[in-house]
């Protein structure tokens, strides 16, 4: 009998739901592409390595983006997010036009504020993906977990948590000397954002 892997619904329900929203999509189009770009050659990948070695820090790789396995675009996310500065420096070293439009991609407010922001929803349903492949579990045990994910996400649809990954998008920008946004930061939240954590397709997988 063919049983759906509730872990694995729970991970194409958010690639779907982010890839609903442009701002979002596009940013995984660039990491998408920094991938290709700097794993698709030796060279390239040892200048990154190099670079980080340099900085005194571990040896990170850029991960490849894979809408059926369930954690890569946490991995892959954190891995920028955590080597931003080494990445922004490989691809400034780099030759090429590409390098060039990957690193004034990079070097803006919204590419920083949606990786912080997806960083977070990732990392937060990545938890429930890993327990939910556990084979010990119950299902009230995975109820209660799933109930956990489900309102810890609502608690992102708050103008105070906004204002919170507004606030570090602002710092780390002033720490790579990149420029603020255009515009001052409005008081209520943009209905895309709200669209991308309304999740009603997760609530329904969370009762499956």
């Amino acid at each position: 009998m063919y049983v759906h892997c509730t872990g694995h619904i729970l991970n194409l329900c958010l690639v779907d739901v982010s890839s609903r929203v442009q701002s979002v999509r596009n940013n995984f189009g660039i990491v998408s592409s920094l991938y290709n770009l700097i794993q698709g050659s030796a060279k390239r990948h040892k200048l990154s390595e190099d670079i980080q070695i340099e900085a005194g820090l571990k040896c990170l790789s850029v991960k490849q983006l894979c809408e059926t396995r369930w954690t890569c675009r946490w991995e892959c996310l954190k891995v920028i997010l955590q080597r931003y500065s080494q990445i922004i420096e490989t691809l400034q070293v780099m030759d090429g036009p590409e390098a060039f439009l990957l690193s004034n991609s990079l070097n803006t407010f919204d590419f920083i504020f949606h990786l912080l922001i997806m960083s977070e929803v990732y990392l937060i349903t990545n938890i429930m993906s890993k327990f939910l492949q556990n084979s010990n579990i119950s299902l009230t045990q995975a109820l209660i977990q799933a109930k956990m994910t489900v309102e810890t996400l609502k608690a992102f649809r708050t103008d105070s948590e906004f204002e919170r990954f507004y606030e570090i998008s602002m710092k780390m920008c002033e720490e790579n000397d990149i420029d603020p946004p255009k515009e001052s930061r409005k008081k209520k939240v943009s209905s895309a954002l709200l669209s991308l954590y309304s999740f009603s397709s997760l609530r329904n997988i969370c009762v499956l």
